[in-house]
């Protein structure tokens, strides 16, 4: 797709941010933390992650619209161990 864009119009089901290097697209990470707490806002789920030391590798958002531009589930981002990207 274009840089710096999704292309085909809204954000994938599942994009990882590892402590800050990325976001990487259509990616997934292992291992909830805190019974994976979903945080409403990126800014809230980086305090969290911070707080959380090296046990938080990452965070995964999730929502949003899908593929087929369907249901709009709201988007919620959530801590990950990882630090492997699957």
């Amino acid at each position: 797709g274009p840089p710096g864009g999704w292309g085909g119009g809204g954000a994938p089901p599942e994009m990882v941010l590892p402590c800050y290097d990325g976001p990487f697209e259509n990616a997934a990470m292992e291992g909830c933390l805190d019974d994976c707490r979903r945080y409403r806002t990126l800014k809230e789920a980086e305090g969290a992650c911070n707080e959380q030391k090296h046990r938080c590798n990452g965070i995964v958002q999730t929502g949003g619209p899908d593929e087929e531009g369907g249901s709009d589930k709201p988007v919620r981002y959530e801590m990950r161990k990882g630090p492997e990207i699957l």
